[in-house]
């Protein structure tokens, strides 16, 4: 992808992310940081998880696997995909909703009876999102395998437009059920928009040869990834008891973060997956490792600068944004000392994007699993030490602190599969 190209996949994800940022921007001045938000942040929690694990996981995967398909071929099994996903996580919301008056109140100890049963009634509007969401990975991954990158990005911006308005002109009669209740309708309305990605409708069909093969490249992935990507599910756990939106504080500091690193992604990790899996493919290695590292120390660079610009003025940014309606100065403060100390996530985060992607791309999915189960594992002691004795500024250190440790393994052990490709290689010849 040319820099040109780069540039304009930016502004598109960029625009995505302020409508995204500016639908909870609205949601949290409209309402203040309290029961109510934190209920909603805490119900989103299954359908955020559903989204770290499934979306990057069948990214990774399906995105080689499908790049290297034309024509009917790639359609049948883009739609088959489409379809198994789509009935696997019906299923699955099915479950989720009639055991939910279980697993909230284990997962929320600190929450009294009302704002359980608040939680409860928000994720039960919201836990249909989590379809729409799986589905939305199926055609992303397909639409990235044709190197459709702006399609993508576009449908994203109408359908971020359409429910920033609606909230707009529902929340002040709905509150928070408005909030929910479109928040479970964007997935489903970007499904509707994104289908033709997918080529022309095909039966429903099972080739169980080729869906073993995926299944075993994807079963390591998600198994170890639903183990650390609860992350958010800890957090929400220890936050709720801490004072009373803690949750949304916490949360809308590392969604500032999740834009910045979802641009990252979507202009420079995503661009990269198919360049890096041809180079894989022809075996050409130092190709392969030049181009990761370049984007690897663009990112990097990024990060920096954004640090600096945050610790020199931004509070003032923040109270420039959030000092308004029912946000007050209290919570602007709490948000940019948490966004000071959990920025060890972004630019740990951002670069292991880089990293990751790396593995993926030649099929290594177990390397980078496995750094990221060894990293989580270290990081629930880190949060729940550093909860006990410094409160929610001990779990954003925590946080930061695991963030760069799984970075650094990364970086270390790519490092050494590179070097004996590219040894072996010389050898052959």
């Amino acid at each position: 992808m040319k820099p040109k190209q780069m540039a304009g996949l930016a502004i598109l994800s960029v625009s995505n992310l302020i409508l995204n940022f500016a639908f909870q921007w609205y949601v949290v001045t409209s309402l203040g940081s309290g029961q109510q938000t934190d209920a909603l942040f805490a119900a989103m929690i299954v359908p955020m998880i559903i989204l770290s694990v499934v979306s990057s996981s069948l990214t990774h995967v399906l995105v080689p696997i499908l790049s290297c398909k034309s024509g009917r071929a790639f359609e049948e099994d883009a739609w088959m995909y489409f379809y198994l996903v789509g009935f696997f996580f019906l299923l699955a919301a099915i479950v989720l909703i009639a055991l939910d008056d279980i697993w909230i109140p284990l997962i929320l100890p600190g929450f009294d009876d009302s704002a359980i049963s608040l939680t409860t009634n928000i994720f039960e509007i919201q836990v249909f999102g989590i379809v729409g969401i799986s589905l939305v990975a199926v055609l992303e991954a397909a639409s990235h395998a044709k190197m459709k990158f702006y399609n993508v990005e576009i449908v994203k911006n109408i359908v971020g437009l359409i429910a920033l308005l609606a909230l707009s002109l529902n929340i002040d009669k709905y509150g928070v059920y408005a909030a929910a209740l479109i928040m479970a309708f964007r997935p489903l309305l970007s499904v509707l928009l994104m289908l033709k990605h997918l080529g022309h409708s095909r039966p429903p069909r099972v080739d169980k040869k080729e869906i073993i093969a995926v299944w075993k490249k994807l079963k390591y992935l998600m198994a170890g990834t639903i183990y650390y990507k609860t992350d958010p599910l800890l957090d929400r756990f220890l936050l709720s008891m801490s004072t009373m939106g803690s949750i949304t504080i916490y949360h809308i500091a590392q969604q500032i973060y999740a834009a910045g690193s979802a641009i990252v992604s979507r202009a420079i990790v995503s661009p990269l997956v198919p360049l890096l899996s041809r180079h894989a493919k022809a075996n050409r290695w130092r190709s392969f490792r030049k181009d990761y590292l370049s984007r690897f120390l663009l990112v990097t660079g990024i990060a920096l600068l954004g640090l600096a610009a945050i610790a020199l003025i931004g509070q003032y940014l923040l109270e420039l944004m959030f000092l308004h309606g029912n946000f007050d100065s209290d919570s602007v403060r709490r948000l940019w000392e948490l966004m000071l100390l959990l920025f060890g996530t972004f630019i740990a985060g951002s670069a292991g994007q880089i990293l990751a992607s790396s593995f993926y791309a030649y099929g290594n999915t177990r390397t980078p699993t496995h750094i990221g189960i060894a990293g989580y594992t270290v990081g629930i002691v880190l949060k729940i030490v550093g909860f006990y004795y410094y409160g929610v500024a001990g779990v954003a250190v925590a946080a930061s602190s695991y963030y760069v440790l799984n970075a650094i393994l990364l970086y270390i052990f790519l490092e050494k599969r590179i070097n004996k490709k590219i040894i072996g290689d010389a050898e052959f010849a």
